[in-house]
Parts: C-alpha cells; sequence; structure tokens
C-alpha cells in the first residue's frame, strides 16, 4: 500500500517523535525545535537523550538538515547518522538550563560539531572551549 506523505508538519506534532540510528536503535525524542526567525525555517531539533524514563536527560540540538523523516503505516520516526557515543560527545544542555539559542557563538558551537561551513572553525573551537568553560562554572 502506498504510504502519503506529509511535507508539512505542525510544530506540536514534531514534537515527541523518536529519533533514531540508521540501525534503528533508539537515542530519545524531539522535545523541541528551535525557528530561524529571519528565514522562517527549522534551524535545530532538540533531542532528549541519555536519561532514564525521562529522568536525568540531557538535551542536544541537532541541525535539522541532520535529520531523515521515515514515515510509514505503522510508525514515524526521524533518523540521524550518528551513534549513542557520538552524541554524548556534543555539548548537552539541562532541560531547565537552555542555553541562548539566539547567541550566534551558540550557533557555532553547536554547527563546528557537525562540520557545517557556516562560520570559521578557529571562532567555532574558541566558542567551544568558553560554552564548556561557562558550563563548568554554572554546574559548580
Amino acid at each position: 500500500m502506498e504510504v502519503k506523505v506529509r511535507k508539512v508538519f505542525r510544530s506540536g506534532n514534531v514534537i515527541g517523535i523518536p529519533v533514531l540510528t540508521p540501525e534503528h536503535k533508539k537515542l530519545g525524542n524531539i522535545e523541541e525545535t528551535v525557528i530561524d526567525i529571519q528565514s522562517g525555517r527549522v534551524a535545530y531539533a532538540v533531542l532528549s537523550f541519555g536519561g532514564f524514563f525521562g529522568y536525568g536527560d540531557k538535551f542536544f540540538a541537532v541541525p535539522w538538515e541532520e535529520f531523515s523523516f521515515v514515515h510509514d503505516e505503522k510508525e514515524n520516526y526521524f533518523v540521524i547518522d550518528t551513534t549513542k557515543e557520538r552524541l554524548m560527545e556534543l555539548p548537552g544542555f539541562d532541560k531547565e538550563v537552555w542555553p541562548d539559542v539566539a547567541n550566534s557563538d551558540w550557533d557555532a558551537i553547536v554547527d563546528s560539531h557537525y562540520q557545517r561551513e557556516d562560520d570559521d572553525q578557529d571562532e567555532n573551537e574558541e566558542a567551544l572551549e568558553e560554552y564548556r568553560s561557562e558550563q563548568r562554572h554554572q554546574s559548580r
């Protein structure tokens, strides 16, 4: 049976959709989307990962372009080409303490992990070190 795939979703319907690896291992769920106000497009999806039954989850911003959507007769889910181990290397954040997503340094940090060429690599690495330093300071 042919399955008709929608090209547009209400943002609320994206929240909660599972995210899997290409090997069909669950990484987490979409918790939020971050919109680029200038372009009107989704810039990042926020993925919850690493907790146990929803407790202790960390959030990770993943560029929207990294996701592939799968829609079949039984389920909808997103796929990103990564592993749990690689995801744990990324700078995550607590669901109660969000980074300033409008800050260009934050964009640079996220983009550097996905080898996006929007910013200079040296600036990305510098911003990442500054972000990690701030996170260590906040956790004390």
